[in-house]
């Protein structure tokens, strides 16, 4: 006798649009994600890797993953959602900004 096991339609999945801008400071990425909230947002960084869901409630997924090098500081990774927009600034780390090298005389 086998044995039919319910399971529930994967959710489409939308590869969400980005925008991604770097400077000495940080990178800044911006993805679409129209209709999301706050609460059904997940995000993670790893190894490099930042990560992110958005699940709307008509059942569809934006998720995006973005490599970034190692300068990134994890414990400096801000992000905000609004109209639809979620920002996310990835500080870089201080041992990897750039500094200027004097010419000894």
């Amino acid at each position: 006798m086998s044995e039919q096991l319910s399971k529930a339609p994967a959710l489409p999945r939308i590869t969400a649009a980005v925008d991604v801008f770097e400077n000495d400071e940080h990178y800044l990425v911006r993805a679409d994600v129209p209709g999301a909230d706050k609460e059904h947002v997940d995000i993670s960084f790893h190894e490099g890797k930042l990560s992110f869901e958005a699940t709307l409630e008509s059942d569809r997924v934006y998720t995006r993953t973005l490599g970034f090098g190692d300068d990134v500081d994890p414990d400096r990774i801000e992000a905000s959602l609004e109209h639809g927009v979620l920002s996310l600034q990835l500080a870089k780390s201080a041992a990897n900004k750039p500094r200027k090298i004097a010419i000894r005389a």
